[in-house]
């Protein structure tokens, strides 16, 4: 870039030498090709910016499509884990009774589970 900055400044200083000779039409033609590699510098940027774009597109997608698995295990194991809590949580699930003469206890559907449900949702779960 340094480069074209240097030879910016001399065109500019060309164009002053032009301007002070009178002669418009060279100082015109300087002024034009300082605007053509200005605008062809600002090209290539753009179009190098264009190209680290869609580099880090092409990473993001790959990226998420690895993910995408990973994702919807966790959101599987969630919903069991959900549907766990809500049996445990679920007031009704707890009452039981007992008979008259107390020989036989009925039981409550969490008492008749025996934390199955609990073991069954954490299956596979390491730690």
């Amino acid at each position: 870039m340094d480069e074209r900055l240097e030879r910016t400044k001399g065109l500019l200083q060309l164009a002053g030498v032009y301007r002070k000779k009178g002669n418009e039409r060279l100082v015109g033609q300087t002024i034009q090709l300082i605007y053509e590699e200005l605008l062809i510098d600002y090209l290539i940027q753009q179009t190098e910016r264009v190209q680290e774009l869609e580099k880090d597109n092409k990473r993001l997608k790959d990226l998420n499509s690895n993910n995408l698995p990973v994702m919807r295990s966790m959101h599987e194991k969630t919903e069991r884990y959900k549907q766990t809590l809500e049996f445990y949580a679920d007031e009704s699930n707890h009452e039981y009774e007992v008979t008259y003469d107390m020989a036989d206890v009925i039981e409550s559907e969490v008492m008749k589970d025996y934390g199955n449900k609990a073991r069954e949702a954490l299956k596979g779960v390491e730690g």
